[in-house]
């Protein structure tokens, strides 16, 4: 099972991926850039786990 997680709740931006044994994450804070940082950076763990969308 592969599970991603996002939080928005602040100023800072986290997303996580977890994939079998392996979790990365990737954090920044980004007042109000939220929203145009959250995809991008979803795409990068699912790149570094070597999957696509379709494996959410």
């Amino acid at each position: 099972m592969n599970l991603l997680a996002i939080e928005t709740a602040t100023e800072s931006c986290s997303v996580a991926l977890v994939h079998g044994d392996m979790v990365v994450e990737r954090s920044e804070i980004a007042p109000r850039r939220h929203a145009e940082r959250v995809l991008p950076m979803a795409d990068e763990l699912l790149a570094e786990a070597g999957l696509g969308r379709h494996a959410l």
